[in-house]
C-alpha cells in the first residue's frame, strides 16, 4: 500500500480523503491558499504547503507547485478528488512521466473517457440509447439544430460551462461565449448541442472496475439541480420503477466493461417516463459518493486507492429487492435564496447541525470560519438514513428544521420548503422542479415571515433600551411597566421562530 499521497484539493472532500489516508495508515500531504490557511482540511493533513493566492493560475489549478511539492514531499501518488485537477489530461499526463500515480484513470484512458462524444458513440454502438445531439462548428450548424438544446463543452465536467438555448437567435448569441469559456475552462473550445427534454429524472450509477470486473452500486436519483448542479441526492430512488433503475444498472455495468474502467466513475441516465437515456459518463468520485457509502457502507475513497495501488475490488454488488434503506443528501451553500440564490459570503457566527443515528454530518466550515466568494459555496452536507422512505422524509425536516446558521445567508430555507413538498413526499422531485414548480412567490410567506420578525426584534430592542433610559428618571420599579416591555419581544420572537 501507499505510504505517502498528497490531496490536490481543499473543503470536504480532501477532509475525506485525508481521513480514509489515516484510517489506512498513509501519511498526508495537504495544499491550500491564502484563504485557506485555517480551512479543515489544511488542519487536518499532516502537512500542509501554501500553494498562492486564491486565483485562478496561482491556487488549486497549479500543476506545477502541486507536482513540485509531491517531488518534494517524494509522493507516491495523488489524489485529485473531483472538481479542479481531476479530470486535467496535463497533469495527468506530467505525472504519469514523473512516475507519480494518480487515484484514478490513466491519461489514456482519461483522455477518451472526458471526450462526451466519443463516450456516446461508444454506448449507441452497444445498443444504449443516447440523447441526440452533435457537435457545433460554426453559426451554420446551430441553424439545423431543433429547440430548445443545451450547449455542452466538448470536455466539460460538473455541470460547468452548460447553457440552456430555446431558440435559434439565442444559439447565436450563446454560441460563442459557451466556446469561449469551454477553451478556458477545458481547454477544449468544442461545443456539443444536446437535445433538451424536460420532466425528467436523473439517476446515477457509481461503477467500480479493475479493468477485469465490474461492480454497480444501486442508483441514485439526482435530479433536483440548479444551473446544472445537484442540489439533493437520493437513493435507492424506491419511487421510481424497480424495473427501470435495473435497466439503468445494467447499461452502466454494460458500458463500464466495455470502457474497461480501472477505477471508480460515474455514469448518468436520464428517464423520461419510461425512456431511459445515456447522458454523460464522468471517470471520478461522485459527488454524491456519501449517500452510496451510507447506503452500503462501503467507503468509496479507501476502495478508489486500493484499486489503484492494489487492483482489488472489495466492494460487493446488492440486489435493489434487497435493499433495506433509504438515504438523503441534502447541500447547504452560502447563497441567498431570497435574492435569486445571489452568492454570499461572510464569518459564520452561528453554525448548528443535530447529529444521532444514522445522521451523517459534512462540514466545510466550522463556526467562526469565513466563507469566501472565491471557491465552492457548499457549507456543509447533510445525509440521513432509515429503513422506510416515509422516516427518511420526516427525519430530514426535523433535522433541517433543527439546523441554525447565522451571520450569513444560506439555502437552508429553500431546502426546508423542498422537503416539505407534497412532490418531495411523492417522489416527484423531477429536472423541472426548481424553473416550473418551487417558484419564489411560493414562498412570499416565508419571506415576510422573516421580515416581520426582523422588525419585531428591533423594535422590541428600542424599547429596552428607551426603558432603561427611563427608569432612572421616573424612579419607578420594573413591576410598573407594560407586559410589553417585559416579556413582549420574547413572546413575539418566538411566534415567528
Amino acid at each position: 500500500m501507499y505510504k505517502k499521497i498528497l490531496i490536490a484539493n481543499r473543503g470536504n472532500i480532501a477532509t475525506n480523503i485525508i481521513r480514509a489516508c489515516k484510517e489506512m495508515g498513509i501519511e498526508t500531504v495537504g495544499v491550500f491558499t491564502d484563504i485557506d490557511k485555517k480551512s479543515i482540511h489544511t488542519r487536518y493533513a499532516d502537512k500542509a504547503y501554501f500553494l498562492g493566492r486564491a486565483q485562478y493560475g496561482e491556487d488549486y489549478n497549479r500543476i506545477d507547485k502541486i507536482i513540485e511539492i509531491a517531488q518534494k514531499e517524494k509522493v507516491e501518488a495523488i489524489h485529485p478528488g473531483f472538481g479542479f485537477l481531476a479530470q486535467n489530461l496535463d497533469f495527468i499526463r506530467q505525472c504519469e512521466e514523473l512516475k507519480i500515480d494518480i487515484i484514478g484513470e490513466s491519461f489514456d484512458d482519461m483522455k477518451l473517457f472526458t471526450d462526451k462524444v466519443k463516450v456516446k458513440s461508444i454506448a449507441q454502438n452497444i445498443k444504449i440509447p443516447v440523447i441526440e445531439g452533435k457537435v457545433i462548428n460554426n453559426i451554420e450548424d446551430i441553424k439545423k439544430l431543433r429547440f430548445p438544446v443545451l450547449f455542452k463543452p466538448c470536455s466539460g465536467y460538473a455541470g460547468r460551462g452548460i447553457r440552456y438555448v430555446e431558440n435559434y437567435e439565442e444559439g447565436v448569441k450563446k454560441f460563442e461565449i459557451a466556446s469561449k469559456e469551454a477553451g478556458y475552462l477545458f481547454n477544449n473550445p468544442e461545443i456539443y448541442a444536446e437535445e433538451y427534454i424536460d420532466n425528467t429524472y436523473l439517476l446515477e450509477v457509481c461503477a467500480v472496475g479493475n479493468g477485469k470486473n465490474i461492480v454497480c452500486l444501486p442508483v441514485t436519483d439526482s435530479s433536483l439541480r440548479r444551473k446544472f448542479q445537484k442540489v439533493v441526492s437520493e437513493s435507492p430512488a424506491e419511487y421510481i420503477d424497480i424495473k427501470i433503475r435495473k435497466k439503468v444498472m445494467d447499461y452502466a455495468r454494460k458500458l463500464a466493461a466495455e470502457l474497461k474502467i480501472k477505477n471508480i466513475g460515474n455514469f448518468e441516465f436520464l428517464v423520461s417516463k419510461k425512456d431511459i437515456y445515456f447522458l454523460e459518463f464522468n471517470p471520478r468520485l461522485p459527488l454524491a459518493y456519501g449517500v452510496s457509502e451510507m447506503l452500503t457502507g462501503f467507503n468509496l475513497i479507501k476502495e478508489q486507492i486500493s484499486v489503484k495501488k492494489e487492483g482489488k475490488i472489495t466492494v460487493e454488488e446488492t440486489a435493489l429487492e434487497k435493499i433495506n434503506s433509504n438515504v438523503f443528501e441534502c447541500r447547504i451553500n452560502a447563497e441567498n435564496y431570497f435574492e435569486k440564490f445571489s452568492p454570499c459570503s461572510g464569518r459564520i457566527s452561528k453554525l448548528i447541525i443535530p447529529g444521532g443515528k444514522d445522521v451523517r454530518v459534512e462540514f466545510d466550515y466550522f463556526n467562526d470560519d469565513e466563507v469566501s466568494s472565491h471557491y465552492d459555496s457548499q457549507i456543509a452536507r447533510i445525509i440521513v438514513k432509515t429503513a422506510k422512505r416515509a422516516e427518511m422524509v420526516n427525519k430530514i425536516r426535523w433535522v433541517l428544521a433543527q439546523t441554525k446558521i447565522s451571520g450569513i445567508f444560506t439555502t437552508l430555507p429553500f431546502l426546508e420548503n423542498v422537503v416539505n413538498t407534497k412532490l418531495f413526499s411523492e417522489g416527484k422531485i423531477v429536472s423541472d422542479f426548481i424553473t416550473h414548480v418551487m417558484r419564489e412567490r411560493r414562498f412570499k410567506k416565508v419571506r415576510e415571515k422573516e421580515y416581520a420578525a426582523a422588525i419585531v426584534g428591533a423594535l422590541a430592542f428600542h424599547t429596552e433600551n428607551e426603558k432603561r433610559k427611563i427608569i432612572p428618571r421616573i424612579n419607578s420599579s420594573k413591576r410598573d411597566f407594560s407586559p410589553w416591555n417585559l416579556i413582549g419581544r420574547t413572546k413575539i420572537i418566538k411566534k415567528w421562530e
